[in-house]
């Protein structure tokens, strides 16, 4: 049946938890989605922007690097499946977080800044989470 057999060839193999790690292209389609469906049943949905920034004058990019991808699988599984992220940029990740208040956001904030601080990156980089709310526009 090809209706299987196309529904089958799209399924996700092998993850099962995190939220979806896209890159931009593949994030664009996915946010414009989000926005129509917020449109639609008038849901909400959080975007949060995390960047960090090097405390030290003498890391190299290298190790930045290392670090800032390390913490971003971290950041990636405590999200749940239904959530998707992106590396925006070499010090950044934007999430979407769908079906999200802003009560759940500040928990999901906080949540991220005691993982950073948990495995001691407080000291070596500087971390600065804006988030807000995606609502349905107001009609």
């Amino acid at each position: 049946n090809d209706l299987e057999r196309i529904s089958d060839s799209m399924e996700e193999r092998g993850s099962d938890r995190g939220a979806m790690w896209l890159n931009h292209e593949d994030f664009s389609i996915v946010y414009r989605f989000l926005r129509r469906y917020i449109e639609t049943y008038e849901n909400l949905a959080c975007k949060m922007l995390i960047t960090f920034t090097p405390i030290r004058d003498d890391m190299s990019q290298e190790e930045f690097n290392k670090i800032f991808q390390g913490f971003g699988s971290m950041i990636n599984a405590l999200l749940r499946k239904s959530d998707i992220m992106m590396q925006s940029r070499n010090n950044q990740f934007y999430l979407l977080l769908p079906e999200m208040n802003e009560k759940y956001m500040e928990l999901v904030a906080k949540r991220i800044e005691k993982r950073w601080k948990e495995v001691k990156l407080d000291r070596l980089m500087d971390m600065s989470i804006d988030a807000r709310m995606i609502e349905p526009t107001k009609k």
